[in-house]
Formats: structure tokens, sequence, C-alpha cells
């Protein structure tokens, strides 16, 4: 399943930039989506910064979910990289059920429409190869992602405007 979504903001691309990359912002933006994060790795080289962290919902899976993953919670590392001047960052993610069966991965981009004005682009494919399931798993992944993003962009435009 193809995943893409394009979120408008009423600021430069460098000002979005480093909302996003506020500590501060990164903990409300958990808040709002309602997920607790552990950073498990954390290097910067060269401009690139090298990130794994793993994310735990703290929203209970709906039963056809639960039952296909045996776990009452979406639990999932992310594994990412981030060219700190190009705005952009590779991703992929890394299920703590059937990983094997589960591919997850895309960009996240934050690209200048003007000079105070920018859209965060972030594409991707999921492909969940579980028999009579995966599809309805893809939905409900997709559509979380989705919603988590919605969420985070309501923080956003909350910085942008007390800035």
């Amino acid at each position: 399943m193809e995943i893409r979504i394009v979120q408008r903001f009423p600021c430069s691309a460098q000002k979005l930039w480093a909302i996003i990359r506020d500590p501060a912002f990164e903990k409300e933006t958990r808040e709002a989506a309602n997920v607790d994060v552990s950073v498990l790795k954390s290097e910067e080289r060269n401009g690139i910064l090298s990130e794994r962290v793993r994310i735990t919902s703290r929203k209970e899976l709906p039963g056809l979910m639960r039952s296909a993953v045996g776990a009452d919670r979406l639990v999932y590392d992310q594994e990412m990289e981030s060219d700190l001047a190009k705005h952009s960052t590779a991703w992929k993610v890394i299920p703590a059920f059937a990983a094997d069966k589960v591919k997850c991965a895309g960009t996240s981009k934050i690209v200048a429409t003007g000079p105070e004005s920018c859209e965060r682009v972030v594409s991707g494919e999921m492909k969940v190869s579980i028999p009579l399931v995966g599809g309805k798993i893809e939905q409900g992944i997709v559509s979380e992602l989705e919603n988590s993003y919605a969420k985070t962009a309501e923080v956003i435009n909350r910085w942008i405007r007390k800035s």
C-alpha cells in the first residue's frame, strides 16, 4: 500500500525543520500521538544523523490486528538517516511482530514552496505479507500513521503561531 502525506505550513522550510528537531516539540508530539519513544541509537557524522528509536503506542490495537500481531499494542523500531542540510529523512520501520512479513520504508522531506511557506512530504510503501489479514493490517497501520501526522501538524501550527 502506498503512503503519501503532504502537509502545507505557513513558514520557511528552515523554520519547520528547526521546529520538528526541537526536543520540546518532539515531547509534545509524542503526547499528541499517544506514543512512547525510546532512543536506541543517535549519532551524527558529516551532516547525516543516524537514529534508531522504539515507538510504543499507548492505544490498544483493534481485535483483528491484536490477533494477527499477538500483542495488544503496536511496537516498532524506526531507523532514520536524516540529511540535516537537505531537510530530508530516509526511514524504515521494523515491527516487533512478523518483521520478515512486514516491509515499510520511505522518505520524509521538507520542501520550500515560497519564502514563508513549505510542505512536508512523506512517501513510502507498506506491505504486509500475512494471508487473509495483510491488507487490513496495512490499512490500519497507514490510517494510524495518517492520524499521527495530522495530530503532529496541529502541534506544528501551534508552534508556528507562537513564534
